[in-house]
């Protein structure tokens, strides 16, 4: 690997400027201090390679979120021409941004890239692009401070409150939104004049709108029935097809995650909300041990036994949004594919389940072949090394069967051991006799089993 630059110059003054690694990561703010520069080859020496490529993204996003602009004077303009270095990346720029850190007062004047680091710098560096439009800018400033947060602070703020709104508060506000904006700009940007009396009556309806919004989220922010940023942030990350249409349909349902648009949320966050509620209405020997993506985790106790499972989402909401919870069993009866064994140790437990439950029907039991007699049959002159050979090949045929020697007939009753899976699975929810034809038994005397078993060696 080449001995490149593992943290920029820029990303370093952040940190160094900023409170979050000084007191969460002391021993990485001294390295830090100490060195202008870190680049891959030192950060191995020091062991802190690993530590920074996991970390560093992490830590220049709180790093970020420690700074604010200064809305009455964010912008300021070299005199005679002078360029003035950025304090983060040391570039010569024209225009400088003043920040200020929240949690410990320094002051920066950044300029160039470093101003992308920030949100509403990046939104101001748009709206003001010369010297005339600062200044009306500043008159805008000068006339009601609250502009700021109109053009710069609140761009967003639909998407980005703590619970998804209904449709009508986000087209209300947006209108809204809109026309001031439009005027502001067109302020700042042509020096169109506005009416006064206007203005301060749409300012008014704007805050209106906001505070309803603010309402209406308190209200329902700690609601499950709601859907709520963080999750939504998930969904728009693991389901991206089905995000827009989630989105829209909790919008236009009041904000409220309907029966129709819950099945459709397969993010775990959501799953254990939803499971939770399912949990107490399950019947006696259920119980949900987890989530994945798109999958509930079951466990089904009988006899004493437990059988782990996954069960795909979609289908087990459908069944508890029906109220047919508690009679799942009949559900997983006469649908056993969705049931997916979600361990080999349950697989195993299956297969016996299984197999007790054929020999209940059928008069035998279960035959083990001898694999010496059918390596005869397949080769008598081995040698020891292709004897071994052999013997783990027969051995890996006949695991794949379940084979019953009739009592009565000197016969092989021989069945691919997977279906006993579903016969097993079948026995978990009724106690009724065994259709046998679900098997696929083939009716086989032992010499022709061991002729089989040799043909499939290869």
């Amino acid at each position: 690997m080449s001995n490149k630059l593992l943290i920029s110059l820029s990303d370093r003054n952040l940190l160094l400027f900023s409170d979050f690694v000084k007191n969460n990561e002391p021993e990485i703010f001294q390295i830090l201090k100490q060195n202008k520069t870190i680049s891959t080859n030192f950060a191995k020496q020091l062991n802190i390679f690993d530590k920074i490529k996991q970390s560093l993204p992490f830590w220049i996003e709180f790093s970020r979120k420690e700074w604010a602009s200064d809305k009455q004077n964010p912008r300021l303009v070299a005199k005679d021409g002078n360029f003035r270095n950025c304090q983060l990346c040391n570039t010569p720029n024209k225009f400088q941004y003043k920040i200020e850190n929240k949690s410990n007062g320094n002051t920066l004047l950044i300029g160039g890239d470093c101003v992308n680091y920030f949100k509403e710098l990046r939104t101001m560096k748009k709206l003001i692009s010369n010297e005339d439009e600062y200044k009306r800018y500043q008159k805008l400033l000068s006339y009601d401070l609250y502009f700021y947060d109109v053009l710069v602070t609140n761009t967003d703020i639909i998407n980005s409150t703590e619970i998804i709104l209904p449709s009508y508060y986000k087209d209300s506000f947006k209108k809204v939104q809109k026309r001031l904006t439009q005027k502001l700009r067109k302020y700042i940007k042509r020096g169109e004049k506005f009416n006064k009396e206007d203005m301060d009556h749409l300012v008014l309806v704007y805050k209106n709108e906001i505070q309803q919004m603010n309402d209406f989220i308190k209200r329902n922010k700690n609601n499950d029935e709601y859907l709520s940023r963080d999750i939504a942030g998930r969904i728009k990350r693991s389901q991206k097809n089905d995000f827009d249409d989630i989105l829209f349909e909790v919008g236009e349902n009041g904000g409220k995650i309907s029966k129709s648009t819950s099945v459709k949320i397969k993010v775990e966050p959501y799953l254990e909300i939803i499971a939770k509620k399912m949990k107490y209405r399950l019947p006696n020997g259920y119980n949900l041990a987890g989530t994945k993506f798109g999958a509930f985790e079951l466990s089904i106790i009988n006899e004493n036994v437990n059988y782990e499972f996954e069960v795909d989402s979609r289908m087990l909401m459908t069944e508890f949004f029906k109220d047919k919870i508690k009679i799942i069993s009949k559900f997983f009866l006469n649908n056993l594919e969705v049931l997916i064994i979600n361990e080999v140790s349950t697989r195993d437990k299956l297969v016996q389940k299984g197999q007790n439950k054929v020999l209940e029907e059928i008069d035998g039991e279960i035959y083990e072949p001898s694999i010496k007699k059918i390596i005869l049959v397949y080769d008598n002159d081995l040698n020891s090394k292709e004897y071994r050979e052999t013997y783990s090949k027969i051995e890996s045929i006949v695991n794949r069967f379940f084979i019953i020697k009739s009592y009565h007939e000197n016969v092989l009753y021989v069945s691919p051991i997977n279906d006993l899976i579903m016969i097993g699975k079948k026995a978990l929810f009724s106690d009724d006799l065994i259709d046998l034809s679900e098997l696929n038994f083939r009716k086989i005397t032992i010499e022709d089993f061991q002729r089989f078993v040799a043909s499939q060696i290869v």
